[in-house]
């Protein structure tokens, strides 16, 4: 080395500079740290992991699902802020989304569930929780899943004005005690075997499934 020192410790001379017996009696060797268990024991990015295959090679390889999701989104140009938030704040499922589940969160859990569903954050705790009964009832009523035929009716009498559909048409379509998903998938076909015959009847019933699926989609 420039400064005359080699780059790495090693013997040089003794230093009789230190009374080495009075320093080994002196000398409080550390203590021996124990090894403390892990907090987290799986990661949305390395997969599942314990303390005895924390840091090995396999623990700390990434999963290639999540790799996959990553440069996805990468490439859809989306920040490493939106990166992130899509992949730790995974949203809640429908069966947390219940009635007594949502007033049971605390705001910052409201604002965590509205945050992972893209949903607006903002406003008092009773709005955020509006929120997320209408995003519940929307997904859970999605293709008709949970409508009874009682309830296809009543939107049916509601829209029929405006839809044109007759009160013999309604008649036709409540004999068959049609659920949401029965009255999503009628055909043209179906709605004239029920005994609806006018084809202006027709035309009307079908734009009525056309709007409903859009609703309900």
């Amino acid at each position: 080395m420039e400064n005359g020192f080699p780059r790495f410790p090693r013997f040089i001379a003794r230093r009789e500079d230190i009374d080495w017996d009075e320093y080994a009696a002196e000398y409080d060797p550390p203590k021996p740290i124990r090894p403390k268990k892990l907090k987290k024991q799986h990661s949305i990015l390395y997969g599942m992991t314990d303390a005895k295959s924390f840091g090995s090679p396999a623990a700390a390889k990434p999963a290639p699902a999540a790799i996959a999701k990553v440069e996805a989104m990468e490439a859809a140009g989306e920040d490493e802020f939106e990166i992130e938030r899509r992949l730790f704040l995974p949203p809640p499922s429908l069966d947390e989304l219940t009635d007594e589940g949502i007033m049971d969160m605390k705001l910052d859990q409201l604002k965590h569930a509205l945050r992972s569903l893209d949903l607006k954050i903002n406003g008092t705790r009773e709005k955020l929780r509006q929120r997320l009964r209408s995003y519940a009832e929307r997904e859970k009523s999605r293709g008709g899943k949970g409508w009874d035929s009682a309830r296809v009716m009543t939107w049916l009498q509601t829209e029929s004005g405006r839809l044109g559909i007759k009160a013999e048409t309604l008649v036709q379509i409540a004999l068959q005690e049609l659920d949401g998903p029965g009255f999503l998938s009628l055909t043209q076909a179906e709605i004239k075997e029920i005994g609806v015959t006018p084809l202006g009847q027709v035309k009307n019933v079908v734009r009525a499934v056309e709007e409903l699926q859009k609703e309900l989609s």
